[in-house]
């Protein structure tokens, strides 16, 4: 029976699909098993797809019509929970490859924990290293342990998916939302508020390629910040809601800061303005005076409070 089931949803990567599949076949773990999730490639990814699953008996193969990474993931996780006794679920983007200890070090990390995060390095398509490891302790986080080291870590060791193990039953009533741009923002609070311990590893065992021309890696458009500012509102009232006002403030400071940059940007966004002044008095009713004011007067006047921001960001 596999222990652990790899979710890895796949698009248009007919050319780096067989090192992602080849790092995972090199695991010293071996009882665990692939879904591929190929969500409407029109190269050659559904081919190769098909190919693996019919070599190799620990891979399986769905395909869909394209619906976005949120959907691909989601059939995965629906795969996982209909067909498969794992207990445990991993996500690995199919543009990126992971080393031979991958899965052996998140299960050894996941011991007595609910959920476990290993290292990485961020690399360009010629593996070139664009980012070292972060100098992480290995050691046990409680929620707010996570959430202080959210806050402060810059390069998304704790926000993203595909460098964490998962206990399954963390997804049994939650899935990514789909059409996100942002969909691990939108998930994380819901999986980090049914822990009790989240378990870090200092090794890095995941390569993160960034590719020309990839989602992540394009420059900001009007919908991407306002689906950001939208996954941070959603967790900040989350958290506020889940009795966690610290964090919850924190995310919504993050929120309006991007509102701002929104409308220096962009221009206006009204709607997404009265959702923020909602969150502004109920969360804020929970924090200083001195915060309260900050909040609304950057809400009103949001393109002066991004120059006074980026002027103070840059002296």
């Amino acid at each position: 029976m596999p222990v652990v089931t790899v979710i890895v949803p796949v698009y248009n990567t007919a050319s780096c699909l067989g090192k992602c599949l080849y790092s995972l076949s090199r695991q010293d773990y071996s009882d665990f098993e692939v879904v591929l999730i190929d969500d409407g490639s029109t190269d050659d990814s559904w081919d190769l797809c098909r190919n693996y699953a019919n070599e190799h008996p620990r891979i399986h193969a769905i395909h869909q019509d394209n619906k976005g990474l949120s959907s691909a993931r989601n059939a995965g996780i629906e795969w996982a929970f209909n067909y498969s006794d794992s207990r445990f679920l991993a996500f690995v983007d199919s543009d990126d490859y992971v080393d031979s200890v991958y899965l052996s070090t998140l299960l050894s990390a996941i011991q007595n924990a609910d959920m476990a995060i290993a290292n990485y390095c961020v690399e360009n398509e010629r593996g070139e290293i664009l980012h070292s490891p972060q100098p992480i302790q290995a050691r046990i986080l409680s929620q707010t342990e996570f959430w202080d080291l959210n806050s402060s870590t810059k390069l998304g060791y704790t926000s993203v998916m595909w460098n964490k193990l998962f206990k399954k039953e963390l997804f049994a009533s939650v899935r990514f939302l789909e059409g996100a741009f942002h969909e691990d923002q939108e998930i994380l609070h819901k999986i980090i508020c049914q822990t009790d311990r989240i378990s870090c590893s200092a090794v890095p065992v995941y390569h993160y390629v960034r590719r020309v021309g990839s989602i992540t890696g394009s420059a900001k458009t009007k919908q991407k910040c306002q689906d950001s500012i939208r996954s941070f509102l959603n967790r900040a009232l989350y958290l506020f809601a889940h009795n966690d006002a610290r964090h919850a403030g924190i995310a919504l400071n993050r929120a309006i800061f991007e509102f701002c940059e929104l409308a220096y940007l962009f221009g206006f966004d009204s709607r997404l303005r009265q959702e923020l002044v909602v969150a502004t008095r109920q969360i804020g009713s929970r924090q200083t005076k001195k915060t309260r004011f900050r909040w609304t007067f950057q809400v009103r006047f949001p393109r002066v409070s991004y120059k006074i921001l980026a002027r103070k960001a840059g002296s």
